[in-house]
């Protein structure tokens, strides 16, 4: 089951190496919101404590030899690799991180290292797809690239044809890459422009021009959310073959005012106005399930692999089980979640080491196939 995770932040930039110590966690965050009691017809999930074994996995990370710092933005959806920005004082760039053996796979070299980083990516077991941020101080300033695992070719996807220069250029969003087929959305003058990229065929189409917020792909199609003002108003998809608009199920065609998107092939996450809370649509399902009440939840948002749903909020990072209808919430908060299939990958500063050019960064690789389901609240 594919997943996408949707952050709304620049990475910083950042090679991989030894184990970190463990207990190398972030810092706790201050808990300002609760959760109250949860089941299938619309009350928020039940908070249960975290196995063990999640913050054991947590602390098996890889870290870098300094002074190189390795920062993941994407991974495999089978949790054997991991994408990483990497900057050291011989190479910097973006390469591909075996877990096993932490042997580097150098994908693309940056042009500007002071200035280049990894900014968002997924990969699709063949095609990574990620924007790539040329200038700290001008967020217009990019390109979408993506990489052929097969042949190892890297192609220029789409860039502003004047480099970023003007303040209306568009500003890139996160890419959502299944079988080959690529899709983010351009923002450009209060506009967004949806794009449909065959990585086979390497053409290009723009689906949508309008007030897109966020688009995912979701199976055969590309669902996005659509509306004015920060929060989108609602959802609409279009196909990826006749790219024309498709009706939606009834439980997602009368939702209102959502914040952030995820989608797989089957399910669809998404948080609303800091009223509505998260929630979640399964294909089958008559109606939607709410995960939290909490607005907290909703700050920094996305699916993760498998069963569970991952989401970065106020109060600490927290992970949801719906097959259980209960969250367990982590004691601090992540700076980078990313998921695909079974794969979780969790990114974290080690504590007093954040606040540099190159931090002493930690990489964690979790597959949520061999991690224990929450408990029930009730068992």
């Amino acid at each position: 089951m594919g997943t996408l995770v949707v952050m709304l932040a620049w990475s910083t930039a950042g090679c991989s190496g030894p184990a970190a110590p463990p207990g190398s966690l972030p810092t706790p965050a201050r808990s300002t919101t609760s959760d109250r009691t949860a089941n299938r017809t619309g009350h928020p999930y039940c908070t249960v404590p975290l196995p063990q074994a999640w913050l054991t996995a947590l602390q098996a990370g890889v870290g870098a030899v300094r002074p190189a710092t390795s920062i993941g933005f994407a991974v495999a959806p089978n949790g054997a690799q991991y994408f990483a920005s990497i900057h050291s004082p011989s190479w910097s760039g973006v390469a591909a991180v075996n877990l096993a053996t932490g042997v580097e796979t150098k994908i693309s070299q940056y042009p500007d290292p002071p200035q280049d980083q990894a900014i968002y990516g997924a990969f699709d077991g063949r095609w990574l797809v990620w924007a790539e941020g040329y200038s700290l101080s001008n967020e217009a300033d990019w390109a979408m690239l993506a990489w052929d695992s097969t042949s190892g070719s890297v192609l220029t996807l789409y860039a502003p044809s004047d480099g970023g220069a003007s303040p209306t250029d568009p500003i890139a969003t996160i890419p959502s890459v299944q079988n080959g087929v690529a899709t983010w959305t351009e923002e450009s003058d209060n506009l967004s422009y949806v794009h449909l990229y065959d990585l086979n065929t390497r053409t290009d189409r723009v689906i949508y021009r309008g007030t897109a917020a966020l688009g995912s792909l979701w199976g055969s199609d590309v669902l996005l959310t659509i509306g004015t003002g920060h929060h989108s108003d609602r959802f609409v998809a279009y196909s990826t073959s006749s790219h024309k608009e498709v009706s939606l199920p009834p439980a997602l065609a009368r939702v209102r005012g959502i914040t952030y998107l995820a989608a797989t092939s089957s399910e669809v996450v998404w948080a609303g106005k800091r009223s509505q809370g998260t929630w979640i649509w399964r294909r089958g399902f008559a109606r939607a399930q709410q995960v939290s009440n909490s607005s907290g939840y909703a700050e920094f948002f996305g699916e993760a692999a498998s069963d569970f749903i991952w989401t970065e909020g106020n109060s600490g990072s927290v992970v949801a089980d719906p097959s259980t209808g209960s969250i367990s919430r982590f004691p601090f908060r992540f700076p980078e979640v990313t998921a695909a299939g079974e794969a979780i990958l969790v990114g974290y500063a080690v504590p007093g080491h954040g606040k540099t050019a190159n931090p002493l960064w930690i990489n964690s690789v979790l597959n949520v196939a061999t991690l224990p389901h929450l408990r029930r609240c009730n068992s």
